[in-house]
């Protein structure tokens, strides 16, 4: 694998964070809406004014943004602590192979690399040059080096379609928006309602974003080997 070369055009995958931002604001203004809509009056007021100084317009999508901003930030090194995580170092041959697949991807940055107990992998990190590729080792001994090279091109797939901050936003915007309804003693059947339909939402999110990463696994290998991975 050391000698193929770049096969996808990275800078194309570099898409903006920023529809998603605004696809998510928008998404709270209408649960908030719907909201005060069937807890009128109290819930209209709760909505434009808020309890104190701001009303959900504002703070929901401001709480979000700021959440969202301060777990990317520390999501690295945070994930590390957490997770019971073993950094490599630049010549573990795990570390190469990621490398490698960095290349045939386009990719200049190269990300932390680190092994843990389950058999999982996940990426993490508010941007490429902060990323974190993880293998769980029981998966060392069980998949291909195909199928192993599949999954961390899964991995990168995350990377480089922004995937993290996509979902870091996702979910910070949902806590914000429950929070915000709760502080504000919305009824608990329209705090039911839209925490159910934000997670369905965020889970829809991810899965669209899991189907993306699966296709550059496949292209970085083959598509057998992401099937079998």
């Amino acid at each position: 694998m050391s000698n193929m070369p770049q096969i996808i055009d990275y800078k194309r995958l570099q898409s903006s964070t920023f529809s998603t931002w605004a696809g998510l604001v928008g998404g709270s203004w209408l649960g908030l809406m719907w909201s005060g809509l069937i807890t009128f009056p109290i819930g209209v007021g709760a909505v434009i004014w808020g309890g104190s100084a701001f009303g959900g317009f504002i703070a929901v999508p401001l709480w979000g943004t700021v959440w969202g901003l301060a777990g990317l930030s520390r999501a690295r090194e945070s994930g590390v602590k957490a997770n019971g995580v073993t950094l490599l170092g630049p010549d573990h041959p795990l570390t190469q192979i990621t490398h490698r697949l960095c290349d045939r991807l386009g990719m200049e940055a190269r990300p932390w690399v680190g092994t843990m107990a389950e058999a999982n992998a996940y990426a993490i990190g508010s941007k490429p040059e902060k990323a974190l590729v993880v293998i769980g080792t029981p998966l060392l001994d069980r998949l291909t080096p195909m199928e192993l090279a599949a999954i961390i091109g899964h991995e990168l797939g995350h990377i480089a379609n922004n995937d993290m901050r996509r979902m870091g936003f996702a979910r910070s915007f949902q806590n914000a928006l429950v929070w915000f309804m709760m502080a504000e003693r919305f009824k608990a059947f329209g705090r039911w309602v839209l925490t159910w339909g934000s997670e369905l939402a965020v889970l829809r999110l991810s899965r669209k974003r899991e189907y993306w990463a699966d296709a550059i696994g496949a292209a970085l290998t083959t598509k057998e080997a992401m099937i079998g991975a």
